[in-house]
């Protein structure tokens, strides 16, 4: 990552994407 601003909003999705998912699995 270039900074450290890309790094928070890549933890960002990925936290978004993660309780989708499991929201979605059960």
């Amino acid at each position: 990552f270039r900074n450290m601003e890309e790094y928070l909003q890549f933890l960002e999705e990925g936290l978004e994407f993660l309780s989708s998912f499991l929201e979605g699995g059960r």
